[in-house]
């Protein structure tokens, strides 16, 4: 085990793997440590009077599945846990954290554990998304979530709030007054909406920096509705046969969405 003095003169450990335990320095306010390929660091002792983790402190440390912040802290940067598999994490109040908290998006798959992202549906209009996080205060209550989708280069031009089941529905196209822009990525962000907790995303801003996790969605598949007209009477499916489904309890696959005069065809996931 390496004590905090070896790794304050390396400023960091790379590629050690007997390194099982990192002692931050108790003076220690803003960290620009980065312990990078720890294949057994499994335990992180933080400073009481820590203000600052630096992006990409913890970079590919597999064992590291537990982190406890102290309440001092109000910056978190970018990807500071990159490719580390956290199970749960519990944010100081607030605390500003950049995005992506833990994984970029090619490496989602790793923090499965403390975020998922499940397509519910997805159609030529819409996506259907449902998350789960272990993402919660100090006091170990989840924290609520808002999502921010970006279309093109655009700046932030619109903040979604869940539905009542936490299914988040996102239209794949924003139309301004010179183009229509495809949506390409969902940031998840603190709802401040209904909460005091930390700071939530402004519109004017830039979203990146205020996020918890994102999603890419510009990969996603879908057939557009074959009709103009959409009505406000309640959507049925029916399989590729025409024979009516329960949406909820229906197998994942191709299906028809029907909703007033207009139908077409959606992944259900």
């Amino acid at each position: 085990m390496k004590k905090h003095k070896d790794i304050k003169a390396k400023n960091g450990v790379n590629n050690c793997s007997a390194l099982k335990e990192v002692i931050l320095p108790k003076n220690l306010e803003r960290s620009y440590y980065r312990f990078t390929d720890c294949a057994s660091l499994s335990t992180v002792v933080f400073p009481e009077n820590l203000t600052t983790l630096a992006a990409r402190t913890f970079t590919n440390c597999p064992s590291l599945t537990d982190v406890t912040l102290p309440a001092t802290v109000t910056n978190i940067g970018n990807e500071a846990f990159y490719g580390c598999p956290l199970a749960q994490v519990a944010i100081p109040a607030g605390c500003t954290v950049s995005c992506p908290f833990v994984l970029p998006a090619d490496a989602v798959s790793r923090s499965a554990q403390l975020y998922t992202v499940d397509i519910v549906e997805v159609s030529g209009d819409f996506v259907k998304m449902k998350v789960t996080a272990n993402i919660t205060d100090t006091d170990g209550t989840p924290l609520p979530l808002c999502a921010v989708p970006k279309y093109g280069n655009l700046k932030t031009v619109a903040i979604i709030q869940p539905e009542a089941d936490g299914v988040f529905t996102i239209n794949r196209q924003y139309t301004t007054d010179d183009a229509t822009h495809a949506l390409n990525t969902v940031f998840f962000s603190y709802n401040a909406a209904v909460g005091s907790y930390m700071a939530g995303p402004q519109i004017d801003a830039n979203v990146s920096t205020q996020s918890f996790f994102r999603t890419d969605v510009s990969s996603l598949s879908g057939i557009g509705a074959v009709d103009a007209a959409v009505n406000d009477c309640p959507a049925e499916y029916f399989d590729l046969q025409g024979r009516a489904v329960d949406r909820d309890n229906a197998a994942p696959g191709l299906y028809i969405r029907r909703q007033g005069s207009t139908s077409g065809k959606v992944v259900i996931r």
